[in-house]
């Protein structure tokens, strides 16, 4: 062979030496054998032939001893946890490379039946299940054949899997327990990085703890039905994201964020559903936010209880924590058995504790449970839910285009604000106290309870006249609204009665369509107009009977179209306005007086004079009297300086006395003088 060939040849074995490296760098193989192996062993064989080449022992052995990206066949069996030797130390496994100067490392084990058996159970007596701290790197499980091998992890105290970094891939382990948590784990601690697949707890109350310094999204280590989901801030701000939904399903479970100073964060995509499944009546899961964050509820929240006062199950308890409800909340009910009597709708309060902030944008609605065999109901029951703002906190109720209804009650008992971001409604008492501000907007707050208890010792605002409302719709019993805090626009619906019992400063409207409204107040001020309409049904008439003696004054103007307006007997009443417009019904006098600073127009309606007194004061302004026909009244008084009232229409008749004057003040100091005038005169004559 000349030197030409001969090294062609040598480059050819050379090239194809490299070639071959290089392939069995990229495929390394290893094996790992609990029954017949030795962590001594090299892993090159799945025999110990030649010797000191035969498969491992022990999971920790093998991650730290293999290089990075092996393939490692692992045979049924039982595994001790060990870091070194080859009997196992049962502190638990901490899977991590054996050189610190090496961050992220990866591995797939790859679980292979073995002498019939297809499961590798993962033994110990104490320590975490798993201790995961490999950087970026990924621990990934595989069955031979999809369905049949197994892993079960197995010891008797610590976490399940604590994962400080990287990443457990267990999401080829299909079939039922392809991946099981034994009964006495009932803990995942998450760190950092995430698990892939989703492992099957034996424990049915179960806990997922989050310790993470950096935000991430949570992975396979959510369950579908878990106990606590505790958020637990370290030492920076960090938020977790939940993609799926999960079922809190244990009294005493939940969502909590605690431990620690840092601000921390709950993103849930998914809907959450707060209840138990303990069989006998307990209160459900409960979500507690005690720390500085924001928890997001963008898929909903549903309340499902099975007692009938069913606690707080949702409380933010923290001065500037956040809970964001922007998704549905729902309320359910069903009979909890146990031998508990339940025949009645459940109770349940979402609550903002401290000066935090809780949003409620989702909408809010409860569905009845029908009643039948089995249960103690006796017709279909509706849950209720109230809502408390307890302190400097803000309260935001309502969404655009949803329905948002409290089956419950609103109280709240500090300086704090609610803010209205669509209608709402509110079926059960309301309670507004000193230094709360209610805040409308442009939106409509509606009141249904009958007979109910309604205080505003606060103040209830909207952006303007005309501009959110306050309704009122209430049927069958009469209601009072006490407190002398100040009210936006009012519209009065439903049967039933609604009684002003103190002075109030409504800054809009007030509109009775129904049932009408009696002021008991003195001094109650209208900015707007009092509108009084046509009833669809019964009766519709708004009183003045202001006790204290002063008067319903309105900015705006009067409209009677139908319905009625009385000022009672007995009382020194005043109803004062601009413009009195009257297309309808029936204004009742009685001994009471009703005061025009503008126009005074009648159309058609009825006026029943009494001994009341009708009084144009307009002090400069051209006023207008068109009485309409065949207008009666008692008395007709004309005061303030420079008043001019133009009679324009229609016939009027003064059954008492007509009083025309500049000033009535004046006309009464004169009065006065000419009374003195003659009981001189008098005396006199009765010396001569």
């Amino acid at each position: 062979m000349n030197f030409k060939n001969l090294w062609k040849l040598s480059t050819l074995v050379f090239l194809f030496t490299i070639v071959i490296s290089s392939l069995s760098y990229g495929q390394t193989v290893r094996y790992l054998n609990s029954t017949d192996g030795d962590d001594t062993y090299t892993g090159v064989n799945p025999t110990n032939s030649p010797l000191g080449t035969g498969p491992m022992r022990t999971l920790e052995g093998a991650f730290s001893a293999f290089a990075d990206g092996a393939t490692v066949y692992m045979t049924a069996g039982t595994y001790n946890y060990a870091g070194v030797g080859s009997t196992g130390d049962d502190n638990g496994y901490l899977i991590r490379p054996a050189d610190p100067a090496v961050t992220n490392k990866s591995m797939t084990f790859i679980v292979q039946t073995y002498l019939s058996n297809s499961t590798v159970t993962l033994n110990g007596t104490g320590g975490d299940g798993f201790s995961l701290v490999i950087g970026t790197g990924t621990l990934t499980f595989q069955p031979t054949t999809p369905g049949v091998e197994k892993i079960t992890l197995n010891a008797t105290g610590g976490q399940a899997i604590n994962l400080t970094s990287g990443t457990l891939d267990i999401s080829a382990m299909t079939g039922t327990g392809g991946f099981t948590i034994g009964a006495n784990y009932t803990t995942i601690n998450v760190t950092s990085g995430t698990i892939v697949g989703t492992p099957t707890f034996s424990a049915a109350n179960r806990t997922l703890t989050y310790t993470n310094s950096a935000s991430l999204t949570a992975g396979g280590e959510v369950p579908s039905n878990l106990g606590t989901l505790a958020l637990n801030p370290t030492v920076t701000a960090k938020t977790v994201t939940f993609n799926n939904p999960i079922n809190f399903v244990y009294n005493g479970g939940g969502i909590t964020t605690g431990g620690g100073t840092a601000t921390v964060g709950g993103t849930f995509n998914g809907l959450v559903t707060l209840t138990n499944q303990q069989g006998a009546a307990q209160a459900t899961a409960t979500i507690v936010n005690t720390k500085a964050g924001t928890l997001l509820f963008a898929g909903g929240i549903n309340i499902i209880s099975t007692l009938t006062d069913n606690g707080i199950p949702i409380n933010n308890n923290n001065a500037t924590g956040k809970i964001t409800v922007s998704g549905p909340l729902t309320l359910n009910q069903f009979d909890g058995g146990g031998g508990v009597s339940d025949n009645a709708s459940h109770y349940s309060m979402i609550k903002n504790t401290l000066g935090g902030t809780l949003t409620l944008s989702g909408g809010i609605s409860g569905t009845a449970t029908a009643f039948g065999s089995g249960s103690d109901y006796s017709v279909a029951r509706t849950p209720f839910v109230s809502i408390a703002n307890t302190s400097t906190g803000i309260y935001f109720l309502g969404g655009p285009s949803v329905a948002t209804t409290i089956s419950g009650n609103f109280n709240s008992y500090g300086a704090g604000t609610a803010t209205l971001g669509g209608s709402v409604t509110i079926q059960g008492n309301f309670s507004n106290v000193s230094g709360h501000t209610f805040a409308l907007a442009s939106n409509t707050l509606t009141l249904t309870k009958a007979g109910g208890a309604f205080v505003n010792a606060g103040n209830i605002t909207s952006t303007g006249v005309g501009s959110g409302l306050l309704l009122f719709n209430l049927a069958t019993t009469g209601t009072s609204w006490t407190g002398t805090g100040g009210l936006p626009n009012i519209q009065k619906d439903g049967s039933a009665l609604l009684t002003i019992t103190q002075a109030t400063a409504v800054t809009g409207n007030v509109t009775s369509n129904r049932g009408g409204i009696t002021f008991t107040g003195s001094d109650v001020t209208i900015s707007g107009t009092l509108t009084v309409n046509t009833p669809s049904a019964g009766n519709n008439v708004v009183t003045i009977t202001n006790n204290g003696g002063g008067a319903l004054t309105t900015i705006g103007n009067v409209a009677m179209n139908g319905g009625g307006i009385t000022i009672p007997n007995g009382v020194t009443a005043i109803l004062r306005t601009t413009n009195y417009t009257q297309n309808g019904g029936t204004l009742i006098f009685n001994d009471g007086t009703l005061d025009i600073k503008g126009n005074f127009v009648r159309n058609v309606g009825t006026v029943t004079p009494g001994t009341g007194l009708l009084q144009f004061s307009g002090g400069g302004i051209a006023q207008t009297f068109s009485g309409g026909t065949n207008l009666q009244i008692y008395s007709f008084r004309t005061i303030g300086t420079n008043t001019t009232v133009t009679i324009s229409n229609g016939s009027v008749e003064v059954n008492h006395k007509v009083n025309i004057g500049p000033d009535s003040k004046k006309s009464k100091q004169k009065e006065k003088k000419q009374k003195v005038k003659q009981q001189k005169e008098k005396k006199q004559k009765g010396k001569l």
